[in-house]
């Protein structure tokens, strides 16, 4: 999709843009608890702070504008918002339920999965988890509830031998994490601390995807209401579906939402909605990147 930017020479409308743009960032209401895991404090007293780097970021933006050029959404420079959208991975992990000799119950990673943001799979394996509870197979004597069929988990890689793998995907530090109920699979296959909070997208956490009284609705809840999608129909479900799922929620409800952005991503936001709604075909650009 292509749009004609505004070539007209307008000194004065130029400025009034660039005011519009920093009273719309300024005045927007910010929020502790949905900035929670996305970004610094620190930014939250630079409101009023015309510095030297915003006013680059609105020169930027605003040259854009006065080019002589056509720009394609396709061609134009990723916003920061897009360059992480591209690094985004989501994980699912199911399990196996079983209940020992001694009345014990345990939840065993059974099966695992990680997606890239096109749903692409980076990973995926069956996982003996028995060592995520330092048990021994060999002399537990157990008996299977549900979850991951025995034939399927039982015989596959311990989870100490899939971890090498799982870090090399979800340690990078510019990798954020997205899952619904991520804190349980990260905790379930030892990664909770590999994975810090400010690299966590949990789908359950968002207000957008919570229920009117802010509980976590389920994946399966979700997925049927806001992405008109059916997942988790069969008795073992699937963790590329619920994963793909939780990554298309998150990108759609969450990732682009202004009320979640940090100061920057906002002046981004602003100016891109405001350049859009001058530009002579009358069409708005994609701000997220879409064709």
């Amino acid at each position: 999709m292509e749009r004609t930017c505004f070539t007209s020479p307008a000194p004065k409308g130029r400025l009034n843009l660039s005011a519009n743009i920093i009273s719309a960032v300024s005045s927007h209401r910010f929020d502790r608890v949905s900035f929670k895991n996305r970004i610094d404090w620190h930014q939250q007293q630079q409101l009023n702070t015309y510095s030297h780097r915003h006013r680059h970021l609105l020169s930027t933006a605003l040259a854009a504008s006065s080019t002589n050029t056509t720009i394609s959404t396709s061609s134009a420079p990723l916003t920061r918002l897009q360059r992480e959208a591209q690094r985004l991975v989501a994980i699912d992990v199911e399990y196996a339920h079983i209940l020992s000799s001694t009345g014990q119950r345990y939840q065993l990673p059974a099966e695992i999965c990680l997606v890239d943001y096109r749903g692409k799979i980076l990973f995926r394996s069956f996982c003996n988890g028995f060592d995520a509870y330092s048990l021994d197979p060999k002399t537990l004597e157990f008996e299977h509830k549900g979850g991951i069929p025995r034939r399927e988990w039982l015989p596959a890689p311990k989870l100490k031998e899939l971890r090498p793998d799982l870090l090399k995907i979800l340690g990078k530090k510019d990798v954020p994490v997205v899952g619904h109920n991520l804190g349980k699979d990260l905790t379930s296959l030892g990664l909770d601390k590999a994975v810090p909070l400010t690299r966590r997208r949990d789908t359950m956490r968002y207000a957008a995807l919570q229920g009117p009284s802010g509980f976590g609705r389920t994946l399966q809840e979700l997925a049927r209401k806001k992405l008109q999608r059916d997942i988790q129909v069969e008795s073992c479900h699937d963790p590329a579906e619920d994963a793909i799922a939780a990554m298309d929620l998150y990108l759609q409800y969450c990732h682009y939402d202004p009320d979640l952005m940090g100061y920057d991503d906002l002046v981004e936001y602003y100016a891109s909605q405001m350049l859009g709604g001058e530009s002579s075909s009358g069409e708005e650009g994609d701000w997220k990147g879409n064709d």
